[in-house]
C-alpha cells in the first residue's frame, strides 16, 4: 500500500515533489494504550535524509510512516478508498503505511490500475467476454472509467516505481529486461508470510501473490519470491 501514501503526498504539490527529503531516522510511536511500535527498515539499516522517490523506490518503512503520520491516517485512508479499496478493510493505525490490513490480490490490482492508469479507476471483472462456438459475442465487458485521483500525481507515483525496477527492490528486472520501460513494486509481510509484486509494463498489471493456505512463512521477500514469478512471465 506504500504507493498510496506517496501518491497521496504528491496530490499537495505546494509541499511534496519527488525530491523532497524524507528523514529514515529511529522512530518511536505510542498507542493509545501506551504500547509503543518501532517501524524499521527491513535491512535495519538507516540512511538519514532521503529523496521522496527513493524511499518509495527502496520500499524504506520508516521514512513511509513518518511521511504518512505527516499526512494523516485519515488522509491515506481517503486515497486507499479512491483507488478501489474497500473502507472496512482499512485498519486506522499507524501500522496500516506498511500494509498491516488484508487485501486479496484482486483489489491489489484494482487500486495498481488505478493507479497507473493515470488515475482513472475502472471496475475490474473476472469475466471479459462470452463467445459462442459460432464465434458470437453474447456478452463484452466494457467497463467505465472515471478520475480517482489526480494525474499528475498519479504520473508522478508511477515514475517513482519505475525507479524501484531501475534501482530499488525491483532491480534484478532492469538486468533481465532492460529494453523494458517496466514498473514495480514490492510487498513482505511479518514473518515473509506473503510474497508480493504488481509489476507495470504499460500495457497490462500483473499483480502476484505467494503464501501458504496455513498462513506459515514461506522465507521468501517480494523481491526473491514473487518477481521472480513476474520476470519468468515476462520472459514467455
Amino acid at each position: 500500500v506504500k504507493p498510496a501514501i506517496y501518491l497521496t503526498a504528491l496530490e499537495q504539490p505546494d509541499k511534496y515533489n519527488l525530491g523532497t527529503t524524507l528523514h529514515d531516522t529511529p522512530l518511536s510511536l505510542k498507542g493509545s494504550k501506551g504500547s509503543v511500535w518501532t517501524p524499521r527498515n527491513y535491512d535495519r539499516k538507516y540512511r538519514g535524509d532521503v529523496p521522496l522517490y527513493l524511499a518509495l523506490a527502496k520500499s524504506l518503512n520508516v521514512p513511509t510512516v513518518r511521511l504518512g503520520m505527516e499526512l494523516g491516517i485519515p488522509e491515506v485512508s481517503g486515497t486507499l478508498e479512491r483507488l478501489g479499496v474497500n473502507k472496512d478493510e482499512i485498519r486506522p493505525v499507524p501500522s496500516m503505511f506498511l500494509g498491516s490490513f488484508s487485501l486479496t490480490p484482486f483489489e491489489v490490482a484494482q487500486m495498481y490500475q488505478t493507479l497507473t492508469n493515470s488515475g482513472k479507476r475502472a471496475k475490474l471483472t473476472a469475466l471479459r467476454s462470452v463467445i459462442d462456438m459460432d464465434g458470437n459475442v453474447l456478452y463484452q465487458s466494457l467497463p467505465r472509467s472515471s478520475r480517482a485521483v489526480d494525474e499528475q500525481a498519479a504520473w508522478l507515483t508511477t515514475y517513482a516505481m519505475k525507479q524501484g525496477v531501475a534501482q530499488g527492490t525491483g532491480r534484478y528486472l532492469q538486468s533481465q529486461f532492460a529494453w523494458a520501460a517496466l514498473a514495480g513494486k514490492t510487498g513482505t509481510s511479518n514473518d515473509t508470510r506473503d510474497s508480493w509484486f504488481v509489476g507495470i509494463d504499460g500495457r497490462e498489471v500483473t499483480t502476484i501473490w505467494l503464501g501458504r493456505d496455513d498462513n506459515k512463512p514461506i522465507n521468501l521477500t517480494g523481491s526473491s519470491g514473487a518477481l521472480r514469478v513476474y520476470a519468468e512471465y515476462l520472459a514467455q
